[in-house]
């Protein structure tokens, strides 16, 4: 069940409908061990009433027992996946690129993935092989013509 046919259950099937339809969503922790799209949970069951709000949360994270302080929006997130998604972008923007030029880890609450510490061990490698090429320089060729002896040139008396 996608969340825009959630948001369509509470505030009518024509809603769905329309074109341009804005989703906003959270990622709910129950039910445990379900995928993500069906712990998604559409924003705006916040701004319903109370009573429609309560029925509609038991109901999409299947928890009848649900009272009290269990509706408040940071009790319902699920931490460990934001958590999760929030480390895996600090890699993308911060991380990744720091490893590939050779710069300590800025951020070492989130550590690299298994492929980057594979490749900054072969970047900075002390026994790595060099090239043959990597010995060798190019020379730049002299330009000036070099005088034969006989245009020897005579001071003139």
């Amino acid at each position: 069940q996608t969340t825009a046919r959630r948001l369509g259950e509470f505030l009518g099937a024509e809603i769905i409908k329309d074109k341009g339809l804005n989703c906003k969503f959270i990622i709910a922790e129950h039910p445990y061990g379900a995928p993500v799209t069906e712990r998604a949970i559409p924003t705006a069951i916040w701004k319903a009433e109370p009573a429609v709000m309560k029925h509609y949360l038991r109901k999409w994270m299947k928890n009848p027992g649900m009272d009290g302080d269990d509706f408040d929006i940071r009790n319902i997130l699920d931490w460990e996946y934001y958590i999760d998604r929030l480390g895996k972008t600090i890699q993308k923007i911060i991380t990744i690129p720091a490893a590939l030029q050779r710069v300590e880890n800025p951020v070492p609450r989130v550590p690299h993935p298994e492929w980057l510490r594979r490749k900054v061990r072969i970047l900075n490698d002390r026994f790595q092989q060099q090239s043959i090429t990597s010995m060798f320089s190019v020379v730049a060729k002299d330009k000036s013509k070099p005088k034969k002896d006989d245009e020897v040139e005579s001071p003139s008396v």
